[in-house]
């Protein structure tokens, strides 16, 4: 981090941040820095909420970004998720989606927005593409967020112990 924050004094970058890093190490961070991150990127989707790394990250003033927004549904290809670790096949999530005639995607794209995170949607397809910045015309109720949240199972995906 010392590093970056030598880049940005030097001007080359406008902000710095992290990326993966756990509470700790995020503690650290803040407690050694000059220069606070502007943001940290962790994986989180309804079955690694992170509840309490979310509130504490947002209440130091840093932007929580979180990638794999759809859970284990790009993993599973790769042998790092099972079918089952597949969010849009949840019933909770359909049912969702069926009530404000949206897709299960967007009901958990809006669900990660609606919890003030910036999400990190990727696609290659055009159609998709609109599907995913299409969020903004509903929200999610509290019952259904705390119900999504219930779905936690503390599960990463992008874990580099498995694959290291």
């Amino acid at each position: 981090y010392q590093a970056m924050e030598e880049v940005h004094a030097k001007g080359l970058a406008k902000n710095i941040g992290c990326s993966n890093i756990n509470f700790m190490m995020f503690r650290e961070v803040l407690n050694y820095c000059k220069v606070k991150p502007a943001v940290l990127q962790i994986e989180m989707h309804p079955f690694n909420v992170q509840k309490e790394m979310a509130r504490f990250v947002q209440e130091s003033g840093t932007q929580l970004m979180a990638y794999s927004n759809l859970g284990g549904s790009s993993y599973v290809e790769i042998g790092l998720a099972g079918e089952d670790d597949v969010l849009w096949e949840i019933q909770l999530i359909k049912d969702a989606a069926a009530k404000y005639s949206k897709t299960p995607a967007q009901i958990l794209l809006r669900w990660g927005v609606q919890r003030g995170t910036t999400i990190v949607p990727k696609t290659a397809n055009k159609e998709r593409l609109t599907e995913n910045i299409s969020l903004f015309d509903f929200a999610l109720t509290e019952e259904e967020m705390t119900a999504i949240d219930g779905l936690d199972r503390k599960k990463r995906f992008n874990d580099p112990s498995a694959y290291c």
